[in-house]
């Protein structure tokens, strides 16, 4: 397994601007290599732009082009097989989760596709 593949942050040092997330869960499946799939909740203090333009910062050239007006953001990276979907939390998905989710928080989910660079190390 390479160690780029395990890797889950960027090797470089916190900056004071960074907006970190309130909880981080990853799927990890048994035997697997690298991640195939993250949800990161950021609570409502974090804005959508901000976030959004973080992600924009290294995968902008793959977002959906209706991202400037959808309410939900998406990255689709098919050369390295991953897609990335940035929402903020309503209603619904408050109620859904049981109350852990603020309406007004927001949610980023990574998620691998078969066959991942990360997969055929």
């Amino acid at each position: 397994m390479s160690l780029g593949c395990s890797q889950l942050w960027q090797d470089k040092a916190p900056d004071e601007n960074d907006i970190h997330p309130s909880d981080v869960s990853v799927d990890l499946p048994a035997g697997a290599h690298c991640p195939m799939g993250l949800t990161a909740h950021y609570d409502k203090s974090a804005t959508m732009d901000a976030l959004k333009a973080a992600i924009d910062l290294r995968y902008g050239k793959w977002a959906k082009a209706t991202n400037a007006t959808s309410p939900v953001k998406s990255w689709h990276v098919e050369n390295e097989s991953f897609a990335i979907q940035l929402r903020e939390v309503d209603k619904i998905d408050a109620q859904l989760s049981g109350d852990k989710l603020e309406v007004g928080a927001k949610t980023i989910i990574y998620t691998a596709f078969p066959g991942t660079k990360c997969g055929s190390d």
